[in-house]
């Protein structure tokens, strides 16, 4: 296994870590501090996993099949890990989560179905755009999550918590355009023979 791919499978490690510190967060008593601090910590490793992959890939020229295949995964599931957490702390509403679910589930539907035909499709540009308005929104979240805790009733957090009001509005846009580019590029006329066999 290459070096870009074996940091891409420790996102997928990461992932239930994140959802374990923020979940058991508030029943660590004196730990708590160590919780949240573990928390940013494992979430910067995760978004700088992320972003080292793809770049060690090039960089090395390690690109691969198994790579274009693990790394939506795992963005899918570190970043569908985060808002789990935060919709059961009840920092994300359940509906919301449910969107996002979803829209990755109907994306990775279409990215099989184009892999069974031969085709592996990349990353689109509204794929692109969702990943850093999720990244984003998972770092207002934690922010608020933390300050709730740290620092209740204080301006910061009102900031952060109205902050994370918008960004979840962000999340919802975001999620439902990124489906509807992939599901009108893979269904276009041209890729439609792709899924029928037609001519």
């Amino acid at each position: 296994m290459t070096v870009s791919n074996i940091i891409t499978v420790s996102r997928i490690f990461l992932a239930p870590v994140f959802v374990a510190l923020i979940v058991l967060c508030d029943g660590m008593g004196d730990m708590r501090t160590a919780a949240l601090i573990g928390a940013w910590v494992v979430y910067v490793l995760i978004e700088l996993s992320d972003l080292a992959d793809g770049f060690l890939a090039r960089l090395l020229k390690q690109e691969s099949e198994l790579g274009r295949v693990l790394d939506p995964f795992a963005d899918s599931l570190s970043r569908l890990s985060c808002f789990l957490a935060f919709t059961f702390v009840k920092i994300m509403p359940l509906w919301l989560f449910i969107i996002v679910l979803y829209r990755d589930l109907w994306v990775a539907l279409l990215r099989t179905l184009m892999a069974k035909k031969g085709k592996l499709q990349g990353a689109r540009l509204s794929g692109k755009i969702k990943a850093w308005v999720y990244a984003i929104t998972n770092i207002a979240a934690l922010g608020a999550f933390t300050t709730a805790r740290v620092l209740p009733q204080t301006l910061i957090h009102d900031i952060l918590f109205i902050l994370c009001l918008i960004c979840f509005g962000c999340v919802v846009i975001v999620a439902l355009w990124s489906g509807l580019d992939y599901s009108i590029m893979l269904f276009s006329r041209k890729n439609a023979k792709n899924f029928t066999g037609g001519s």
